[in-house]
């Protein structure tokens, strides 16, 4: 069976309505053009597939590379080094090496950030997988990938299947050795902009990629999920301190 993602908490503050339609696009397995869907990866069938080698360390180049010539890296790290080299416009994610996307071009996703213009654009890519398993089932060796923004690329989500709160192994096997990662908040009381008991496993992270400018990480492993599958773990990246967000949430700082 294949799954259909939605990141559904990418960037505070979040508006209700947003996060209404990103609910609805993921029970719905799919959203038409206007709207936001990611895909998640479909899970390995096989225990013999094997794991995506752990990401490189590379460096994006200060000049944008020329539309000719893709981006020759692992696709996670590739795809942070794009965002943290920002400003930097929609096609240069387009031109990342094994990146799949799902729509040629990002498609809008009026509402979201509580503005009209808002884009999106969904994909999958290599994974690394270190989440503990049973010995029956495969290692994941895909995870989705989403984009949301306006004329710029404001956030960068990934998710994979199955709920892991190891958020800082999980993403160090993705980035490689010279990443440095600060857990900044976690043990969160509420989902935000919410009432409800928050059972996500909620961290937040300083993330620095080399000498870049740091940005910001938050994961939730969320295992609520119904019939929509096993569940999943989401690595939701911005590039401003979600003091607010942490806040709402009731969450430790350190």
């Amino acid at each position: 069976m294949k799954f259909h993602m939605i990141s559904d908490s990418i960037r505070h503050p979040l508006p209700a309505r947003f996060t209404a339609l990103l609910s609805l696009c993921f029970a719905l397995s799919a959203c038409e053009r206007g709207s936001t869907s990611v895909a998640t990866p479909t899970p390995a069938t096989s225990a013999a597939a094997s794991a995506t080698a752990v990401a490189e360390t590379v460096v994006l180049p200060d000049a944008e590379p020329s539309p000719s010539s893709p981006i020759d890296e692992k696709p996670v790290r590739a795809a942070l080094d794009a965002f943290v080299a920002s400003p930097r416009g929609w096609d240069v994610f387009g031109r990342l090496a094994g990146v799949t996307w799902h729509q040629t071009e990002p498609v809008p996703a009026p509402g979201a950030y509580g503005a009209e213009d808002t884009r999106t654009r969904t994909g999958k890519l290599p994974w690394t997988d270190t989440a503990t398993r049973p010995s029956d089932v495969a290692s994941e060796d895909q995870a989705g990938i989403t984009l949301i923004g306006r004329e710029s690329v404001e956030s960068v989500a990934f998710r994979k299947f199955r709920p892991s709160t190891d958020y800082e192994a999980a993403i160090r096997a993705q980035l490689g050795d010279d990443v440095r990662l600060k857990l900044i908040a976690d043990r969160c009381a509420r989902v935000y902009g919410t009432r409800r008991a928050n059972r996500r496993g909620t961290a937040f992270y300083e993330l620095h990629l080399g000498p870049a400018a740091p940005i910001y990480m938050e994961g939730n492993a969320d295992s609520d999920t119904g019939k929509l599958g096993p569940g999943y773990t989401t690595y939701e990246f911005t590039r401003i301190r979600p003091d607010a967000r942490i806040a709402d949430m009731g969450c430790v700082s350190h």
